[in-house]
């Protein structure tokens, strides 16, 4: 059986890449993932989103997917439910517009069984 993985990243435009919103791989139950990876194994959603200034994610829209189409609505049910941190101008949050974000989605097997010793 094969556990359904959405890994994101963070991309801020040139900059530095991070860990999704909330932090790392995290499983998701979502029928939009799973009716995704009846379709494909693996792909890549890159978005635009606006961050409110109590990092609420606002006016998500898809920018590019590969595979086409496949992984899309995924990747907005999932962004829409985060927050991020909002941009901090002398100590106060400002609302962020047009941030990118590509989210990447990979099909893992489960991991393999453990022996243990007896006790």
């Amino acid at each position: 059986m094969r556990s359904l993985i959405a890994l994101g990243l963070l991309s801020f435009g040139a900059a530095v890449a991070a860990e999704a919103p909330g932090g790392m791989a995290q499983m998701v139950d979502s029928p939009a993932l799973k009716a995704a990876f009846a379709q494909a194994s693996s792909g890549e959603v890159e978005l635009s989103v606006d961050v409110a200034v109590d990092g609420r994610i606002e006016h998500p829209h898809i920018l590019h997917s590969t595979p086409p189409g496949i992984f899309d609505a995924a990747a907005l049910d999932m962004i829409t439910s985060r927050h991020m941190r909002p941009a901090i101008k002398d100590g106060v949050p400002q609302p962020v517009h047009d941030r990118h974000i590509v989210l990447r989605f990979q099909a893992q097997a489960d991991p393999p069984a453990v022996l243990e010793p007896a006790q």
